[in-house]
């Protein structure tokens, strides 16, 4: 994981350097990001060894992993050391979760930097899906993120089913019950995002 953040890091840093010439974009934004990619790059080159190792020196946390997914499996009598450190005091608690978690910050700073570019790279565009549904043939084009902003009074969510050819989105209204899709227009801001 680690390197596979510091090559799209880099990636990007090569591909938006070049627009330091160019009178078009906004230079100090540009200044801004670059920098933000200079920062994790260096903080993720100073990582020393795996991530998440210090995790692994702490037995029972790895036994509440392996046992996690089993039916049961994080009980008292089969975890004792995980129920004894759920009743210790609260900041104690707090200060091991952020003496487990700060190792790998510089990974999440990367990660944010790389997602935030993503999130930003298209163009968005307002369409209408008729009667709560909207289909669009993508005719080879490919996105890594799909964007869908609507406004947050309509009481409906996208459900979303795409392939190489064609991307498919129905407004279900929520119900405690049974979903079923809106009947009325649903105007909304699509993002094909690419990096």
């Amino acid at each position: 994981m680690k390197s596979d953040i510091l090559q799209e890091l880099e990636r990007q840093r090569q591909g938006l350097e070049p627009l330091r010439r160019n009178s078009a974009i906004d230079q100090d934004k540009l200044t801004e990001i670059l920098n933000e990619i200079s920062v994790c790059l260096k903080s993720i080159h100073g990582l020393a060894g795996k991530l998440g190792q210090n995790l692994k020196d702490i037995e029972w946390l790895m036994n509440v992993k392996q046992r996690a997914g089993i039916p049961g499996g994080t009980c008292e009598f089969d975890l004792p050391a995980y129920h004894y450190w759920l009743h210790t005091q609260i900041s104690i608690r707090r200060a091991d979760l952020t003496a487990w978690i700060t190792p790998m910050t510089p990974i999440y700073q990367g990660l944010s930097v790389v997602l935030k570019l993503l999130r930003e790279s298209g163009q968005p565009q307002q369409v209408i899906a008729s009667k709560g549904g909207y289909q669009q043939m993508l005719a080879g084009r490919n996105a890594q993120l799909i964007k869908i902003s609507l406004n947050q009074n309509l009481p409906c969510v996208p459900e979303t089913s795409a392939n190489k050819y064609a991307l498919s989105i129905r407004f279900l209204t929520f119900t405690q019950a049974h979903p079923s899709q809106c009947s009325e227009n649903i105007e909304f801001s699509l993002t094909f995002c690419n990096l």
